[in-house]
């Protein structure tokens, strides 16, 4: 049974609990008050530091580069395109001046003489004299500072066994070229331009030149791989 209360007994009050200010939990307050220092609060690092990281993708380099394939077409048209501008820098300067003697020689020869064969002799002599002008140009020099180490007669004894054994590339092929092969050729190819001599001329020192790269290129090549 209740009681009454007595004198030091403290009456509950019934409209307490509505002036109590109910204060909802933090983690639902929102975050209007920044951390010290200029620093953001914690739930926004824990919200930044929840998104997801996109990977980064490594930069390959042309150094670490995948080798391309030994078997595959586009290398196999690289390296011989290679090869090509290889025996440009090589060759066609030398073509180029021994095409502009072997015609200047042919045309005066004939002028002198009307004669074929002494017009196709001259042709073939005097591109032999400027090809091998232009090719002694381009190689002398550079093999002669590649030497520089040495005193003046050691020197020159270098430079020229280095000199005769490039000229083992073309020692084969003039064997039979200068006073056989393009002769014949440059004669051949005259009589059927007979109203063009130059054409005809011209068209001679082509086809000789087929076979003459024909040996000197692939001796070129084993040379070097005999030498590397």
């Amino acid at each position: 049974m209740s009681h009454p209360p007595g004198r030091g007994d403290v009456l509950p009050d019934r409209n307490a609990r509505r002036h109590v200010r109910r204060v909802p939990p933090r983690s639902v307050l929102p975050n209007r008050y920044p951390s010290r220092a200029g620093r953001p609060a914690r739930s926004a690092v824990l919200a930044r530091s929840a998104r997801p990281v996109r990977p980064v993708r490594p930069v390959q380099s042309a150094q670490h580069s995948r080798p391309p394939d030994p078997g595959g077409r586009r290398y196999r048209c690289e390296q011989v395109w290679r090869k090509l501008r290889e025996w440009q820098r090589r060759y066609l300067a030398a073509e180029i001046a021994g095409t502009l003697t072997a015609i200047l020689a042919a045309m005066s020869t004939f002028a002198r003489t009307h004669s074929l064969a002494a017009a196709a002799l001259a042709a073939s002599v005097g591109e032999t004299v400027g090809f091998y002008v232009v090719i002694l140009r381009a190689t002398v020099p550079p093999l002669y500072r590649q030497h520089h180490g040495h005193g003046g007669v050691r020197r020159l004894w270098l430079t020229g066994r280095s000199v005769a054994t490039e000229a083992v590339d073309y020692a084969l092929a003039e064997c039979a070229d200068t006073l056989l092969v393009r002769p014949g050729m440059v004669y051949l190819a005259s009589t059927w331009f007979a109203s063009h001599l130059a054409w005809g001329f011209l068209v001679g020192k082509l086809m000789a030149d087929v076979g003459f790269y024909g040996v000197v290129i692939p001796t070129y090549e084993l040379r070097k791989r005999l030498t590397a």
